[in-house]
């Protein structure tokens, strides 16, 4: 609706329309300003209204609102991590504050806070500001953002990876030795009391299966089929899928053994969330002075595992979901010393008198 204002010998003209800020502009005559306002509140009405206004009626809240709607949409489950982002950027921007107020300068100032006051990596600026521009191009389709914003934002995210606030997560290789993961889950075991889940069957199961944290806490009775030793993951990460992305999985090792002592209480096989589980992991780690050790790294070591047990790429990639072998070699951390001592006894066994060697298989049968 438009307000008409005289002053002197112009005439003010204020358009206002509920989702978009006010318009305001001064004309030399009436007619003018009546011709402009028809315009404004044509231009709002069909969704014309120029970038820069735009911009400045959609709310970061708004935003991220709209982005966790659509994920919660497309995959049925809340996206956990977007939920998180969400609430850092609109607690620290203001969920009120105008996109268009979102700038180079401020994501600079935001990451250089997250480092110095939450003591977060630059990967996680990284996550966040990625999080971030998935949020802005669901935008230009559920709330007609300006795309050209989106293609700001991203040469903004490349300025801000060259400065060092942000980038890729470093590979870690960080192994768990079999004498941690015994006292872990001995410690588990004795205070399963005092925890609201069986801490040490979910640490086994976690270096047996691979799984992520995600993932064991997501797989279901109706997914299991125990004779084939195959559980379905349902929505497995994916570079590109964000939904139904479901995959057969072998159980390996004693992973069947530890599912099938567990009690059929809930649909979920492990009926638990990541604080119960994560949390008490880390603990347990601290109070045995493990250090640097984290739920995820069991993932890594299950997986370096298999590849110690002579299993080739492909075979492992259907226990652990990598698509390529970049991916996988991240978290695969063989050690030097394994190789020289399977070096060192197929050396001694090729080496070795036939006779003795015929003596040694005959005791092995």
């Amino acid at each position: 609706m438009a307000t008409y204002q005289k002053r002197g010998n112009s005439w003010r003209v204020i358009v206002r329309k509920q989702g978009f800020p006010v318009q305001s502009r001064t004309f030399r005559t009436k007619g003018m300003a009546q011709e402009w306002a028809r315009k404004t509140e044509d231009d709002m009405a069909s969704g014309k209204m120029d970038a820069d206004a735009r911009l400045q009626s959609l709310t970061l809240g708004e935003i991220w609102k709209s982005h966790v709607e659509h994920l919660k949409h497309q995959s049925h489950r809340r996206d956990y991590r977007n939920l998180t982002d969400a609430k850092i950027m609109n607690e620290y921007f203001g969920s009120e504050m105008p996109i268009g107020d979102l700038d180079y300068n401020a994501l600079v100032k935001f990451c250089e806070h997250r480092v110095k006051n939450d003591g977060v990596s630059p990967a996680t600026n990284q996550r966040t500001l990625m999080a971030l521009s998935s949020a802005l191009s669901t935008a230009t389709m559920t709330l007609d953002l300006p795309s050209s914003y989106v293609l700001e934002m991203k040469k903004w995210r490349k300025q801000v990876t060259r400065s060092g606030l942000s980038g890729k997560p470093q590979s870690r290789e960080r192994r768990a030795s079999q004498e941690e993961l015994d006292s872990i889950i001995a410690a588990a075991y004795h205070t399963r009391h005092m925890l609201s889940s069986p801490l040490h069957d979910v640490v086994e199961f976690a270096v047996e299966s691979a799984m992520r944290q995600g993932e064991i806490l997501s797989i279901r009775w109706e997914d299991l089929d125990a004779a084939a030793g195959i559980i379905v993951i349902r929505d497995r990460k994916h570079p590109t899928l964000k939904s139904g992305n479901h995959q057969r999985v072998p159980l390996m090792g004693k992973s069947l053994e530890i599912i099938q002592r567990q009690p059929r209480e809930d649909a979920r096989i492990f009926p638990y969330t990541k604080t119960q589980i994560g949390g008490g992991f880390t603990r347990i780690c601290e109070r045995l002075k493990i250090k640097d050790l984290r739920f995820h790294d069991l993932r890594h070591e299950g997986i370096s595992r298999l590849f110690e047990q002579g299993y080739q790429i492909q075979e492992v990639s259907m226990v652990s979901g990598h698509r390529d072998w970049g991916s996988l070699k991240r978290y695969t951390n063989l050690r030097p010393e394994d190789l020289v001592v399977r070096e060192r006894e197929q050396l001694a066994k090729k080496n070795r008198p036939p006779a003795e060697v015929e003596e040694v298989e005959e005791g092995e049968e």
